[in-house]
């Protein structure tokens, strides 16, 4: 495909992922509650932060050392089943982590809800951690459409999966379900299409593991820029959560989309 293909494509994802930003709050104020929504923000505020966590920045070095070894097609294979295995474990281990986090941050915020909308999150986490390796992936092997298409579904998923909630009748306080039903759901397309690549033994491999280390030495030092930024765009919802009620929450994020979608 030609770079103005694909660049075409990444624009239409990119715009797609932003109106699906701005529906998602008002689908969630206008089917349930302001409140709801506030505790829905502080949720995907924390969910933001450990899914970074569980990235661990190895996306990064497995966009890098891809790119490096396309050529290869055995050195290439084994830079990403050593960079997906350690993403495994690191996404398995912050996943768990956010879980059990939840009921104390719940009780740090004085939001029952905000602590069960955690643990409904949790799962998602790891499959986020997992899909933002592969697709990255798809970034250092320059499948570019691949990738643009990759992330609309991804931005698709979460309204589809919202409004099945909604027509489900579920409980307001189960919205946070969506993170890990649209992510699970990426993840079974993305394993499939990089079926291929997947290989035991070259997992297993003492190659493998030298590059596991890489990939880990790698994402150290990388992850740290990542976690500041995605707090810095989510710390004004942490601390609202801390000082005061759900709805306040709900009714400043709502102020703020409308304040970022009209600049």
């Amino acid at each position: 495909m030609t770079n103005g293909g694909a660049l075409r494509f990444n624009l239409l994802s990119t715009l797609i992922s932003g109106l699906i930003g701005l529906g998602i709050p008002f689908m969630i104020g206008y089917f349930y509650s302001v409140d709801v929504f506030g505790v829905f923000n502080q949720v995907y505020a924390w969910y933001i932060v450990f899914s970074q966590l569980g990235a661990f920045g190895v996306h990064l070095s497995l966009v890098k050392h891809l790119a490096e070894n396309d050529g290869c097609v055995e050195k290439r294979r084994t830079v990403f089943m050593s960079g997906m295995g350690l993403s495994f474990l690191l996404s398995l281990l912050f996943a768990a982590l956010f879980c059990g986090v939840g009921s104390p941050i719940g009780a740090c915020l004085s939001s029952p809800d905000v602590g069960y909308g955690i643990r409904a999150a949790s799962l998602g986490v790891f499959f986020f951690s997992m899909n933002k390796c592969l697709l990255f992936s798809l970034n250092g092997l320059s499948l570019l459409r691949e990738y643009a298409l990759f992330q609309m579904l991804r931005y698709t998923l979460m309204p589809f999966a919202l409004c099945v909630l909604v027509l489900a009748g579920v409980h307001g306080r189960n919205v946070a379900f969506m993170f890990p039903a649209a992510e699970g759901f990426l993840f079974v397309g993305l394993v499939y299409y990089f079926r291929r690549e997947f290989s035991y033994n070259v997992l297993v491999s003492v190659s493998s593991r030298k590059w596991a280390l890489r990939h880990f030495g790698f994402g150290l030092r990388a992850f740290a820029g990542h976690i500041l930024l995605d707090l810095n765009t989510r710390i004004d919802v942490l601390f609202l959560g801390f000082f005061t009620d759900d709805r306040t929450v709900g009714v400043y994020s709502m102020a703020a989309i409308l304040a970022e979608a009209a600049l």
